[in-house]
């Protein structure tokens, strides 16, 4: 968790000028998080209504999916092996795949 924290307040620190006021808010959350995590001492459930009132519920539900690892990038897509979640990723390869056989009809005459 220190790690987390470390690359949290990484990103926090070289990247609020560009960071929306959402995805800004969701890094304190989740700097936050991880700070509590970190004491023995404290339950981080007893603070949850305060956090709530503090950042919004979204971002709280999704700090702490990032704290349990259900959810690794907030604001990004789950990707399977396939690259379905990615349109224009998935055009890349349609585009590929005509060239290819293009070059394959090309070549065998």
């Amino acid at each position: 968790m220190e790690q987390a924290l470390i690359w949290t307040e990484w990103t926090m620190e070289f990247n609020s000028s560009v960071f929306s006021p959402a995805r800004a808010n969701y890094y304190r959350c989740l700097q936050t998080l991880l700070l509590l995590s970190q004491e023995d001492t404290r339950q981080p459930l007893q603070y949850l209504n305060a956090f709530i009132k503090m950042y919004g519920a979204e971002a709280v539900e999704a700090a702490s999916a990032a704290l349990s690892g259900e959810a690794a990038f907030y604001g990004l897509p789950a990707v399977d092996h396939d690259l379905q979640a990615f349109p224009a990723h998935q055009s890349l390869l349609k585009a590929y795949d005509k060239l290819q056989r293009a070059k394959a009809a090309y070549w065998s005459k």
